[in-house]
């Protein structure tokens, strides 16, 4: 992490899909229904930190079988000002509310995105510096 950044918050879901089907269907006809989960694997990840005004965001979602192989290969960053011009164009029900510098890329089956908001200092190399350092080989 670079320096000065302390952590804010975080997040570990459990992989909601793959209990979706059945926690349905047990509760199917009733009006509440609450079940434990035995799960050992993150389906996502979200760890914030900040330094100031100024936050970066780790995300790591893990991808269903196949997905992998349609991603993108290497590195891709989009600057909140590309964001930013893309954005200009959409139906006003399509804006997105949240533009950020974003980094994204997919490795051993997770969906990696690092964000930092708009006026973060953190380049793109710098911001890739840090991906390589967040999956263990």
């Amino acid at each position: 992490m670079p320096e000065g950044y302390k952590f804010v918050n975080g997040v570990i879901q459990n992989p909601f899909k793959q209990f979706n089907a059945q926690v349905k269907a047990e509760a199917k006809g009733k009006v509440v229904y609450s079940k434990k989960i035995e799960w050992d694997e993150a389906g996502m990840i979200r760890l914030e930190y900040a330094n100031g005004k100024n936050k970066i965001v780790l995300s790591l979602f893990k991808l269903e079988a196949g997905v992998e192989k349609k991603a993108k290969e290497g590195f891709q960053y989009e600057s909140a000002d590309e964001k930013a011009k893309e954005n200009a164009k959409q139906p006003k029900n399509e804006i997105l509310p949240d533009i950020n510098n974003s980094l994204s890329w997919t490795e051993k089956g997770v969906s990696c995105t690092i964000s930092t908001n708009p006026e973060n200092p953190l380049t793109k190399e710098e911001m890739i510096k840090l991906a390589k350092t967040m999956i263990k080989k």
